[in-house]
């Protein structure tokens, strides 16, 4: 709003535009406190993570549920062996080049 826009207007008009904005300030800041207290819950889950793997089947509640479905224990096992694999080739490569 300019001022000349501003000076036109009673008092009475700019009080109820300053408790408008007053209200979407708290709104705001409800939401900004909100969104913070999700992105803590997060980071205590990648800091309580052993890995990146770990913290992606944390973060995705795959271990919360009891049964697991077909496609979780899928990712599951596919992780767990992509981690065993990866492993396992830094191993060999390390032992090749102690020796």
């Amino acid at each position: 709003m300019e001022s000349k826009e501003l000076k036109k207007m009673s008092r009475k008009d700019m009080l109820v535009i300053l408790l408008e904005q007053t209200k979407r300030i708290r709104e705001l800041e409800d939401e900004l406190e909100k969104a913070n207290e999700k992105l803590e819950s997060k980071k205590v889950v990648f800091k309580n993570a052993g890995s990146l793997a770990d913290a992606a089947l944390q973060l995705s509640g795959i271990f919360n549920t009891v049964p697991l479905k077909v496609k979780e224990w899928t990712l599951v096992l596919f992780f767990s062996g992509s981690i065993f694999l990866i492993n396992s080739i830094y191993l060999l490569i390390k032992s090749k080049k102690s020796n």
